[in-house]
């Protein structure tokens, strides 16, 4: 039986930084809280040349140990004592239940050996997924579709459903773009493709070597339009390859969770949304989420105390409905019922609707009736209805590809 109270304090080492969650469910009152914080990583010789002039700083242990405590300010909650001890759970805003410490191949800091018992260590690249996703199953009708998207691997495994006379099953498939060594990933950069969906009217060269400065200097975030163009180009050229081999093309509806790097890097669910939906091509009715913070991995992995695993509303919170009607109809109206409330997508448009609400039924009339359920517990945030002609087209120059891009961007963040 799953406790009164859960509150699971998560530390997600990145390459870019230590990202920190806390998610605290209270099922006696119905509250839950997601708090999100993160750090880039100070040490300078981590990062800079030798020719570089260095800056004093504070040992790797006494940064992490120092991260912690500024996190546990930021979210107003006593975590640690001041010797290094994680606190249990006593109440709201006293103690933590669990500790997952997950640790990416890329970071670039080492991970304190001495915890307590709270507390539960592993490299990001040993998590069995399948077994982690598997006991959540059952809460699913629909293909599930989750894309791990750090910069050195693309990953998208998915669990689609056969129904074997009373019975549920579920077939799994993996495919995944790897690059062992950052030369690796320069070299597929390099082959250019990602210029096809760039909005960038510069030299090729000039777009290379800023994509080669930031993969030196690896910030947690970037302000820089041009980096997150570049990025988005890169990435939407290796989801649209991987989307071609993949299961989610002859599937039009399901459950899409994206987490990583990538999203932490951005913090924009709009443009993260865009590149999956662009780059697998998809079309029908999709939930989707998306993980900035690092979230998901860390919380599947866990258990709860008994053994038991965590809810889905802590792992999956809320999600986005997009409908695609895939269609190059220019004159179409298309009608969507949000538990019998009627929305509106004008063809060539993508509008979007706060909706807000738990237990969502959504239905599309597209020949026959279509409906999408969201698991209990998973709040519907907001209906997207993307009616862009489609198949939808990037090119031929980078100008054309700004405009389309600002204009639904734009239209997302309504």
């Amino acid at each position: 039986m799953t406790k009164a109270s859960e509150v699971f304090f998560l530390v997600h080492a990145m390459e870019q930084g230590l990202f920190f969650n806390l998610v605290a469910a209270d099922y006696s009152n119905l509250r839950l809280d997601h708090l999100h914080w993160k750090t880039s990583y100070p040490f300078l010789d981590f990062f800079y040349p030798t020719w570089w002039p260095k800056k004093e700083s504070y040992g790797k242990d006494d940064f992490w140990w120092s991260a912690i405590k500024n996190a546990e300010k930021e979210f107003s909650w006593n975590i640690i004592s001041t010797n290094r001890i994680f606190k249990s759970f006593e109440t709201f805003g006293e103690g933590v239940s669990q500790v997952q410490v997950i640790k990416n191949k890329q970071a670039k800091i080492a991970i304190p050996e001495i915890f307590d018992e709270l507390v539960t260590v592993q490299q990001s690249d040993k998590i069995d997924i399948i077994s982690a996703v598997y006991p959540y199953l059952s809460e699913f009708t629909e293909p599930l579709i989750l894309i791990q998207f750090d910069f050195h691997k693309v990953r998208i495994d998915e669990w689609i459903p056969k129904t074997v006379g009373s019975i549920r099953k579920w077939n799994h498939v993996t495919v995944e773009a790897s690059f062992e060594t950052t030369e690796d990933l320069l070299e597929r950069i390099n082959s250019r493709r990602f210029l096809a969906f760039s909005t960038q009217d510069e030299a090729p060269e000039a777009i290379l070597t800023n994509i080669m400065n930031y993969l030196y200097w690896k910030p947690a975030t970037t302000s820089s339009a041009k980096m997150k163009d570049s990025i988005r180009s890169i990435y939407t050229d290796i989801l649209a390859e991987l989307g071609s081999v993949s299961e989610v093309k002859n599937h039009s509806s399901g459950h899409i969770f994206v987490t990583g790097e990538i999203p932490a890097l951005f913090q924009d669910n709009e443009l993260i949304s865009l590149m999956i939906v662009d780059g697998l091509g998809i079309s029908g009715m999709w939930s989707l989420y998306t993980d900035r913070y690092g979230v998901i991995m860390p919380l599947l992995n866990s258990n709860s105390f008994n053994d038991q695993k965590v809810s889905l509303s802590m792992v999956f919170p809320a999600s986005d409905i997009w409908v695609i009607p895939g269609s190059n109809d220019r004159k179409i109206v298309h009608k969507v019922l949000v538990n019998n409330e009627e929305f509106l997508g004008q063809a060539g448009m993508i509008q979007k609707y706060a909706i807000q609400k738990h237990n969502t039924i959504l239905e599309w009339q597209k020949n026959k009736s279509a409906i999408l359920l969201l698991p209990k517990g998973i709040k519907c945030k907001s209906l997207i209805i993307d009616a862009r002609l489609w198949p939808v087209e990037y090119g031929p120059r980078p100008t054309t590809n700004a405009s389309r891009l600002n204009t639904w961007l734009e239209q997302l963040k309504k």
